[in-house]
């Protein structure tokens, strides 16, 4: 009964997300941009067969930009810049895919899709999900207030930042949401 052995696994998948035992996202990273660019296989194939540019552009938000944002807030800031490249990439691909061999600037290119980079999109969505956990969810004490209202020389920051000792804690998920939320 008491002799049971816990099992131990290198990496694991916990509802869409791949967790390592490191606590590093290039699994995470690689599983999700796999996917995504199978989804661009159905964008090429709906565009042979003659489908308006508008619903090539809600396809791919709602099917393969939707995977790229699965649980942004836990991995968002720990994405070095060649994995956010790589995220990136898909939907360069996905525009290229949507947009025929006509465009030339990713950028031009977004704002006419109405897309935006998926870098903004995750810093938004991980302001939304902080600001939204302050403001109604049971789990509020994730960012605790400031005690007093005094303005200090570090700013009027309204919520606490942990002191961080090393530049990967400073990168995870909680003391980046507590400095959006100190930002806004």
């Amino acid at each position: 009964m008491g002799s049971d052995e816990l099992q131990q696994v290198d990496q694991m998948k916990i509802l869409g997300v791949t967790v390592t035992s490191d606590l590093k996202w290039q699994a995470n990273t690689e599983s999700i941009v796999k996917k995504a660019m199978n989804r661009i296989w159905v964008l090429r194939r709906m565009k042979q067969l003659g489908v308006k540019e508008r619903t090539l552009v809600d396809v791919w938000a709602k099917e393969g930009r939707a995977l790229l944002e699965l649980a942004v807030p836990a991995w968002h800031s720990g994405l070095s810049v060649r994995q956010s490249t790589s995220v990136e990439r898909c939907q360069r691909a996905a525009v290229a895919t949507i947009s025929g061999a006509g465009w030339r600037d990713y950028d031009a290119t977004l704002a006419r899709l109405g897309l935006t980079r998926l870098a903004e999109r995750r810093e938004k969505l991980c302001r939304t999900f902080a600001t939204r956990t302050v403001a109604r969810s049971r789990h509020s004490d994730l960012f605790p207030r400031r005690e007093h209202g005094h303005n200090t020389r570090r700013g009027g920051h309204l919520y606490m930042e942990e002191a961080c000792r090393t530049r990967r804690r400073y990168r995870s998920a909680r003391p980046y949401l507590a400095r959006l939320l100190n930002k806004q």
